[in-house]
């Protein structure tokens, strides 16, 4: 994100956090929802790693959204697959809100999720799906989900209307109440040649690629805003909070412990500003940075809940006072785009593919 100077982050993170609580209506208006897309569709034609700013400001306050499955997601893979009719055909109603869409991800981060597959019956000249994809991120509040399936032993992307016969989407069972995820059935759903993507292989396999490190940093720009959320309240409430008449922020075992976690912010974040450039670039090294960000936010977002209910006492497990919400948010995003274990995995085999120059690599 070295396009950005801190002035210009600050002020896209300011204007995040006063409309991320009053809800999506005030992200299109203050242009947010088309803050990356082309300008000719309507947005700002501003890069990734300024939307992963506004996910991060989110984050901060667990705000229920659709920006990243609707635009962060949806309208990206059109953008990148989509032929110029079908960019004009839809892009202008995600930018303005007016249409609500989503990317289901199954099998871009993980061998083990189930995708739908679709096959041509030449002879109606339409093309039909069939199968199941679970964990679609805000399925049942899209009206267009872009779905990947499998075609003779390849992979597609396909668009498809929620309103379709044969499409069935339920709730799936998360704790996370400040998103929703539903599991999607696909029988005998038929799609126009119009709103079939791309088939090619090489286009698909490359768009796919992209959205998968996309959807692998949004996780870890939330993460990192709840991490600096809780951060900011607990050292607020350990200035504040007296034990045998003194802050319970000047005892050691609290101060290191925050401490502790201010570094790993401060390293996470900056890993997160690497994969976002890298990600832009077209670099080698870009899916190792992506999981090695999405792993290290992730990871750090949930400790850094636990250790803020710990340091809140009794009054850190009530209801009111909600760190509840930051803590099965940032649970889940551990799981949402890749496990840990699966993104170990790809670091691993992704180091001794590209060589082991990584850390030279990491900015200033």
């Amino acid at each position: 994100m070295h396009e950005l100077d801190d002035a210009d982050r600050a002020e896209i993170r300011g204007l995040a956090a006063k409309v991320s609580a009053d809800g999506d209506a005030r992200l299109v208006e203050s242009g947010l929802f088309g803050l990356e897309m082309p300008q000719k569709f309507g947005g700002g034609g501003a890069a990734f790693g300024e939307l992963l700013i506004v996910l991060e400001a989110l984050g901060s306050h667990a705000a229920d959204s659709r920006l990243l499955g609707s635009v962060g997601l949806c309208a990206a893979a059109i953008v990148g697959a989509g032929s110029e009719d079908q960019q004009e055909r839809w892009l202008p109603g995600l930018v303005s809100g007016q249409l609500a869409g989503t990317l289901s991800i199954g099998g871009l981060v993980g061998e083990s999720a189930p995708i739908p597959t679709v096959e041509y019956r030449a002879s109606a000249s339409e093309w039909i799906l069939n199968g199941r994809a679970d964990l679609v991120l805000d399925g049942s509040r899209s009206d267009l989900i872009v779905t990947v399936a499998s075609m003779d032993g390849r992979r597609a992307l396909v668009a498809v209307s929620s309103t379709s016969a044969g499409l069935r989407i339920e709730p799936a069972g998360v704790l996370d109440e400040t998103r929703c995820l539903d599991d999607v059935t696909f029988d005998d759903v038929r799609v126009a040649d119009a709103d079939v993507l791309a088939t090619d292989a090489e286009v698909v396999d490359r768009v796919l690629g992209e959205l998968a490190d996309r959807a692998c940093l949004a996780a870890a720009a939330d993460s990192a805003g709840i991490t600096q959320r809780v951060l900011d309240d607990t050292v607020t409430y350990v200035g504040q909070r007296e034990q045998f008449g003194r802050p319970i922020g000047s005892f050691q075992a609290v101060k290191h412990q925050l401490a502790d976690l201010k570094v790993a912010l401060e390293v996470s974040t900056a890993l997160l500003d690497q994969a976002a450039d890298l990600v832009q670039e077209g670099d080698a090294l870009a899916a190792v940075t992506v999981s090695m960000a999405n792993h290290l936010c992730c990871h750090t977002a949930a400790v850094a809940c636990g250790v803020a209910i710990q340091m809140h006492g009794a009054i850190g497990y009530t209801w009111e006072l909600g760190l509840h919400r930051y803590l099965k948010r940032a649970k889940l995003n551990e799981f949402l785009f890749g496990s840990p274990q699966w993104h170990r995995a790809r670091i691993a085999a992704g180091l001794a593919e590209v060589g082991w120059d990584l850390a030279g690599r990491i900015h200033d």
